[in-house]
């Protein structure tokens, strides 16, 4: 027997696996009353390795490799549905884009070789853009009609929750259902970031106004898409839309300023410093405020209230 031991230790690696029948042997002298030590020994292999393979017999019954879990996916099922919303989005961003996207909105830190990887398995390919010409600023004017029109108003978004402020964002042009998505979307850092980074995986409900820009069947399909639910409300309203004294209460610090904006970059300033030092105690007491506001419609049985 002391002939056979020899022959299996020789064909024993220390850096290798034992197979099935190497760990047999253990099993078969620890069976005969051998020590880890003496089996360490005889077998020329690790006393750690011995005293293993028999507390695995001892446990399981068996000296089979047992399964091991693999390496943890850089991306969840989460992440990999919000990857496939930036692309479909932003189908010309890069893949060193797309991950400082994640990084900034989701926190997800993954390597842009990561990213195309995940893209090709979702089906989607990358392509160069093709050659044209480059155009100025001032050969693009020249090319185009414009007109001049006055005003010195802007327009803006913004959202909140009784967790805090989201983002107020200066609207440029005509507000149509492809702006508004941008708004919402993540690659503006606007609606969507704001909802992940005060709420996590949701569940959400969202209460936008009733403007048609806001009903858009593309708007209807993204809030599906995102996994946000929207608040169901009647139109012509505002009483039962907390924002609506939110905007009250930025126009008022607005006037309380020791001096009135000069130009809209003046008055779009004037109105981000004001936005961020709304308190949060305000924030809470309009949406403390809603059960209140169906109350006092119920009571006046659809009609005005003082809200």
């Amino acid at each position: 027997m002391q002939t056979v031991f020899t022959n299996i230790c020789e064909r024993m690696g220390r850096s290798q696996e034992l197979s099935e029948f190497q760990r047999g042997t253990v099993i078969g002298c620890h069976l005969c009353n051998k020590c880890s030590h003496e089996i360490s020994l005889l077998l020329n292999i690790p006393q750690s390795t011995v005293s293993g393979i028999i507390r695995m017999w001892k446990r399981l019954g068996t000296t089979a490799t047992q399964p091991r879990s693999s390496r943890p996916r850089k991306l969840t099922e989460r992440g990999q549905r919000m990857l496939r919303h930036i692309v479909r989005r932003g189908c010309q961003l890069s893949a060193e884009s797309i991950a400082t996207v994640l990084q900034t909105s989701c926190g997800l830190q993954i390597s842009s070789r990561t990213v195309c990887r995940k893209l090709q398995g979702m089906g989607f390919h990358g392509r160069a853009a093709a050659s044209k010409p480059y155009i100025t600023k001032c050969n693009a004017k020249r090319r185009m009609q414009s007109v001049k029109f006055g005003g010195g108003g802007i327009m803006v978004w913004g959202c909140f929750s009784g967790a805090g402020l989201g983002p107020l964002v200066p609207v440029k042009g005509t507000l149509n259902a492809s702006a508004y998505q941008d708004i919402l979307d993540i690659l503006d850092n606007s609606m969507l970031p704001t909802l992940w980074e005060q709420f996590g995986a949701g569940p959400f409900l969202f209460q936008h106004d009733c403007a048609p820009v806001h009903k858009a069947r593309s708007i209807k399909t993204w809030m599906t898409e995102s996994g946000v639910d929207e608040l169901d409300w009647p139109t012509q309203s505002p009483d039962l839309n907390p924002i609506e004294h939110l905007w009250d209460e930025l126009e008022r610090r607005l006037k309380a300023r020791p001096s009135r904006p000069t130009s809209v970059c003046d008055l779009t300033n004037a109105l981000l410093e004001e936005w961020s030092k709304i308190p949060i105690n305000t924030l809470l007491n309009f949406v403390d405020s809603l059960p209140r506001r169906v109350e006092a419609v119920i009571a006046a049985k659809g009609g005005p209230t003082s809200y």
